[in-house]
């Protein structure tokens, strides 16, 4: 991403600690290795609250059904992924370089202005990658069938 772009979101939410309530409309977040493909869970923000979609491993038949949050269960996963674990404060890239092979990953936020940024990681994670991901998987479990 352009420093054009990172600068531009960090003007839009300096001295709002909240603004990622109104402003972020999408998280996707992706994880997988070459060879095996990836696995992408998307959540978008809708009047309801907020469709989460899943694509699986390519190699896989497997579809699976779109599941629905309700406003408060998305503004409850944004308020964890913003204030308590703050992702926006990542590093854009986390690399373990002496590692061949593994597990990749990418998280992409996309803002209602059009603005969007990305952090992706080889074999590296932030220091608090695992409650990352168990928000984003707890939220996949208590969506509904959309």
């Amino acid at each position: 991403m352009s420093d054009r772009k990172i600068e531009e979101i960090k003007k839009t939410w300096n001295g709002n600690e909240k603004a990622f309530l109104k402003d972020v409309t999408e998280i996707a977040y992706s994880w997988g290795g070459t060879g095996r493909g990836f696995t992408t869970i998307t959540a978008t923000r809708k009047d309801f609250g907020a469709l989460l979609d899943v694509i699986p491993f390519p190699d896989t038949d497997e579809f699976i059904d779109p599941k629905k949050i309700t406003s408060e269960q998305w503004e409850t996963l944004l308020d964890e992924l913003f204030s308590k674990l703050q992702i926006q404060k990542w590093d854009d890239t986390y690399i373990a370089h002496d590692v061949y092979g593994g597990t990749q990953w990418e998280v992409v936020i996309r803002l209602s202005n059009g603005l969007w940024y990305k952090n992706t990681g080889s074999n590296a994670y932030p220091e608090n990658w695992d409650a990352f991901k168990a928000a984003m998987m707890g939220i996949w479990r208590q969506g509904t069938r959309a």
